[in-house]
């Protein structure tokens, strides 16, 4: 269980540091918007809303072929 959590927060930590990063160059390519931390809560917002419209199935279709 520990191996497991330590996985689960390992790939955390790489998702948020690619939005972290998608951020930064997104801001930089539209420096109009209101900073960083906007662009972040934007694709977070993003994210959330293609994950409620996903079946369970297509949950973990997405999970195979992109995060594991």
């Amino acid at each position: 269980m520990e191996q497991q959590n330590k996985e689960l927060a390992d790939t955390l930590d790489t998702l948020m540091t690619a939005v972290y990063i998608a951020a930064q160059e997104l801001q930089e390519m539209c420096p109009q918007e209101s900073g960083v931390e906007a662009w972040k809560g934007y694709l977070l917002q993003q994210a959330l809303k293609v994950q409620e419209d996903m079946s369970p199935q297509e949950r973990v279709r997405f999970r195979l072929e992109y995060l594991i």
